[in-house]
């Protein structure tokens, strides 16, 4: 079963409006509005982690669960929100951000048959800024070369038994 879990409980604070970005207008419609209006006949099931009081907001979509977000942190909602939703062996399961709206059906289907090869998908961008490594002072100690460094973003996908594994180590995991 191809299953959604959306991340939107971020509060936005460095984009400076007055609602969380993925609740910002543009022309009439939310960010996340319309993001689930161009992705969410993909999937089999959506489960949205979001602060309660912009439930509302997706009710104009077949969302199975919707998953009370963190107030502390992304990792914190992410964990909420891979606890609050069923998560079977065989699922494939795709996480995404709310406040990004630019993604596309067949950027789906290309994680789907990379996640379906059991090989967890994650969407990758170059690194353009040099990257340095610090000391336990905080003191830049060397740099990195950015020929094989990309950066990680969404959607990411995964095989549920993969998630399933991981879920007890994520208490562990400090962001």
């Amino acid at each position: 079963m191809k299953k959604l879990l959306l991340l939107s409980g971020g509060v936005g604070s460095r984009a400076g409006l007055s609602v969380p970005k993925q609740y910002h207008e543009i022309k009439g419609t939310t960010l996340v509005e319309s993001l689930l209006r161009e992705i969410s006949s993909f999937f089999d099931e959506l489960y949205v982690v979001a602060d309660p009081k912009y439930n509302n907001l997706f009710d104009n979509f077949n969302v199975k669960k919707m998953i009370k977000g963190s107030e502390n942190s992304r990792l914190d909602s992410l964990k909420n929100g891979l606890r609050g939703m069923p998560i079977q062996d065989d699922d494939l399961i795709f996480i995404h951000e709310a406040a990004r709206p630019k993604i596309k059906i067949d950027d789906l289907k290309k994680h789907q048959e990379l996640t379906a090869k059991k090989k967890p998908s994650v969407t990758t961008s170059k690194v353009y800024n040099t990257m340095f490594v610090l000391d336990e002072h905080g003191e830049i100690i060397d740099s990195i070369p950015k020929t094989n460094i990309v950066n990680g973003n969404n959607p990411q996908s995964y095989i549920g038994s993969d998630l399933i594994g991981i879920l007890p180590l994520l208490d562990n995991y400090v962001n």
